[in-house]
């Protein structure tokens, strides 16, 4: 589960989310707290997004699709003027705080900078030992096979959805 911290700057009490309102140029750390309530040590990946609005007006906070192109309206990057350690591991039953810094940028904005933390359990590809593996991934609604090897891995996007693994 994931828990938001909320800051002592925070302007509506009693919610689930940071609402904060920051100067330019003022720095801040916000704290999410994450626990693990498996039987095992979980590794988490953490990634910061700009939210985005869908063609029906709906707000998505995840990051966007490859083939999605920002908006020209978007002035500020939550997910560039945000940072935070990409992967964190947590042993089972364990609550571990996670910080988030954020770095106002020199201007004054006119109007809210809103933005997403997308957490969720980090996928790990083992390499057999021949140093390699063979992945299956869906693609334009068909299911390719590719031959991977370990300096390969980095190449291969986690947005795409693994069936198998060995072969």
């Amino acid at each position: 589960s994931v828990k938001a911290i909320l800051p002592e700057n925070q302007r509506t009490a009693n919610i689930s989310y940071f609402d904060v309102k920051l100067l330019p140029k003022e720095e801040t750390t916000f704290q999410v707290e994450i626990e693990n309530h498996s039987e095992a040590t979980k590794t988490y990946e953490i990634k910061l997004n700009a939210a985005t609005t869908n063609m029906n007006g709906v707000i998505n906070y995840g990051a966007p699709g490859e083939d999605e192109e920002r908006d020209s309206s978007l002035k500020i990057n939550f997910g560039e003027i945000a940072n935070t350690e990409p992967l964190v591991s947590i042993e089972a039953g364990a609550k571990k705080n996670i910080s988030i810094h954020v770095s106002m940028p020199n201007e004054v904005i006119d109007g809210v900078i809103l933005g997403g933390i997308t957490i969720f359990e980090a996928e790990e590809i083992m390499i057999n030992s021949h140093n390699y593996l063979f992945i299956y991934l869906e693609i334009d609604n068909k299911v390719r096979r590719f031959v991977v090897t370990e300096k390969e891995l980095k190449y291969f996007s986690r947005e795409f959805k693994v069936f198998y693994g060995w072969e």
